[in-house]
């Protein structure tokens, strides 16, 4: 019981780090102006996605649920916008990028809505993004 009640615990710090850390993100990203977008707002909701050459995740899963994403609604009602972390190291730290892929979903206004670390799948993406189309 002690053992699952530690891993419990840990399951939850970690959960509770990653929470802080995206809210913290998303702080900062506020704060900005919309001029310091990396993207031009158009009307449609947007997904910034931080990405590199050797990622592999990206490239065979968070890759094909984006385009899967833009067939579904078309390029008329999503914006996507890929950043290559190693070509603008600076972007992606500005961004607090840690990893990649790094998932942000903006609303139609350019409101940040939410943050993913790590693989978002098709079903994940179209739930996050649906509410915006």
């Amino acid at each position: 019981m002690s053992r699952l009640l530690t891993v419990v615990l840990i399951f939850s710090a970690g959960f509770g780090l990653i929470s802080a850390f995206n809210w913290f993100t998303r702080q900062a990203i506020i704060g900005r102006k919309k001029d310091d977008l990396p993207f031009t707002l158009d009307g449609r909701p947007v997904i910034l996605y931080f990405t590199t050459p050797e990622c592999v995740p990206c490239k065979t899963i968070q890759e094909p649920a984006i385009s899967k994403l833009v067939m579904e609604y078309g390029q008329d009602s999503i914006q996507i916008v890929r950043i290559d972390a190693a070509v603008k190291p600076d972007l992606a730290s500005q961004w607090k990028v840690l990893s990649v892929p790094t998932t942000f979903i903006f609303d139609r206004a350019g409101e940040i809505k939410h943050i993913n670390r790590g693989v978002s799948d098709y079903h994940k993406l179209k739930k996050l993004v649906s509410h915006f189309l």
